[in-house]
């Protein structure tokens, strides 16, 4: 445990140095996820604790749910609300991260679901890469970015 908490701090105050601390045009903090197998191992121990109170229980349990449909809406809508460069580029502009009133949430979920990357993807398992490739041409891929 001492390693993996050594391991968090450490990284977070490296992370902290960086000018794009939050990872470019990302789903989430795109610098954070090295310490996710390291934050699941300091669960580890407070499992216990967790589970032997009932309110402790559903609130594990509400705090997943959450967990998973962010995650959910990151995989299966993210870029389609262009929150990272409407109206102006997150990147030039990082006050937006704070915005509560705008934020890439709610901007991806009104967006809706977007599942070109998806379909490219398995298009080219089943049919290989040039399947792909015309798959991204069909459908105007260009990335993240939206087009202009």
């Amino acid at each position: 445990m001492p390693v993996a908490i050594a391991f968090c701090v450490v990284h977070l105050v490296l992370i902290s140095f960086v000018s794009t601390w939050w990872g470019g045009h990302c789903w989430g903090p795109r610098y954070l996820t090295e310490m996710m197998p390291f934050l699941t191992l300091l669960l580890v121990p407070a499992l216990d604790s967790v589970m032997a109170g009932a309110w402790k229980r559903r609130l594990f349990v509400c705090l997943v749910l959450y967990s998973a449909s962010l995650q959910f809406i990151g995989a299966f809508c993210y870029p389609r609300g262009f929150w990272d460069d409407t109206p102006i580029s997150a990147d030039l502009h990082s006050e937006r991260f704070w915005d509560w009133s705008d934020n890439p949430i709610n901007r991806t979920i009104r967006g809706g679901v977007n599942l070109t990357a998806h379909a490219i993807l398995f298009e080219g398992a089943i049919h290989g890469k040039a399947a792909a490739l015309r798959k991204i041409r069909e459908t105007g891929a260009t990335g993240y970015r939206p087009k202009k």
